[in-house]
């Protein structure tokens, strides 16, 4: 295998605060800041900075530790790294004190809101909220509250920002993204402000397979967090529910999908196997591999492009096809003993039928 398979491999490993796998490739010391400099593009740059520094000094059975020049490249660019680092997590604490702010001043207005993705999954789907970075606050008010929630944050001295360029001109753009989640949609999936581990699997599945089309690695960890379990165990059934209602079953299938396969990961594989599969999830999976996804913020990026337009041009097509279940027919189907679980072993993580 060649260096770019290398660097894929080396890549989903050190993007992952919890690797499902050897990377089982030599790397060479040349790829090393390529790999940072990608991790940091991906939103991964603490996980990859914490894998790599394990490797630099408990060793692995892939890479040329016992290589003196090895070791002081990997050391000289793990410390051109830091400060860059710094600065993410920085960014992510500043955002942190604001949303606080913000939660304290709605409070004080009676306004209800959720706070979703960025700090909520740093908290509760990594056991180091550092190691998931971000860069904005996202919130969910109700429809009724939107002018009130306005105020409360032009008070704070927040204002709107300019109309943000369309995602992808000329083509698939964020007007025909049918695909989201409203706060009335997720408000019944929370006990005292926290949304449930299903919920957050879903939403993360939305936001990775519909909001970016997994072009960042971060929103692929996002999906095998809340698989994992990190927030806890996953009712197969609430996540289910909740995607049928809101359009987005083909969102969560092909989200565990493409975990399970790019990351090798069993658990991943067990919840999509529980739920069973639609054809055009796999498909969709199979349009978004491992390479289309890690080379999605590097120089190749370009030859994958037709890949990421077919997906993102299907996923909303057959979101809405007659094939996926309504939440009346999901519930039909599960009343009559459908037996949805996350326990069973049905199929190696890297293979599609």
């Amino acid at each position: 295998m060649g260096r770019r398979a290398a660097f894929r491999s080396w890549m989903l490993w050190i993007a992952d605060p919890e690797p499902r796998f050897d990377p089982s490739l030599p790397l060479p010391a040349v790829l090393i800041r390529e790999l940072l400099d990608h991790s940091a593009r991906h939103g991964v740059l603490p996980a990859a900075m914490r894998n790599l520094s394990r490797v630099v000094h408990l060793g692995s059975s892939s890479a040329n530790r016992n290589d003196p020049a090895w070791q002081n490249t990997a050391q000289h660019d793990l410390a051109a790294v830091q400060e860059r680092l710094h600065k993410m997590i920085g960014l992510s604490e500043l955002l942190r004190a604001t949303t606080k702010e913000i939660e304290a001043s709605f409070h004080a207005r009676s306004i209800e809101m959720l706070v979703v993705k960025g700090p909520t999954f740093a908290d509760r789907l990594y056991t180091d909220p550092a190691l998931r970075p971000f860069t904005d606050i996202d919130l969910l008010v109700p429809d009724r509250a939107i002018a009130d929630a306005r105020k409360a944050l032009a008070d704070a001295g927040l204002s709107p920002a300019e109309e943000p360029v369309k995602k992808y001109a000329g083509g698939y753009s964020e007007e025909r993204r049918v695909i989201s989640l409203r706060y009335g949609d997720i408000a019944g999936h929370c006990v005292d402000g926290q949304f449930s581990p299903s919920a957050l699997l879903v939403i993360a599945a939305v936001h990775g397979a519909a909001g970016h089309g997994f072009e960042r690695l971060q929103t692929l960890i996002d999906v095998a967090q809340a698989a994992r379990g990190a927030a806890g165990l996953i009712d197969i059934n609430e996540a289910l529910l909740l995607a049928e209602r809101t359009g987005a079953r083909l969102c969560l299938e092909t989200a565990l999908l493409t975990c399970a396969v790019v990351l090798r990961d069993v658990t991943c594989m067990d919840l999509v196997q529980s739920v069973g599969p639609s054809h055009a999830a796999k498909v969709l999976a199979r349009l978004l591999g491992a390479g289309v996804i890690v080379e999605s913020q590097g120089p190749y990026h370009h030859r994958h492009s037709w890949r990421r337009q077919l997906y993102r041009e299907d996923l909303v097509r057959l979101s809405h096809s007659p094939s996926y279940p309504s939440e009346s027919e999901g519930e039909k189907r599960r009343s009559e003993g459908s037996q949805l679980r996350s326990d069973t072993h049905t199929q190696r993580p890297d293979t599609l039928n």
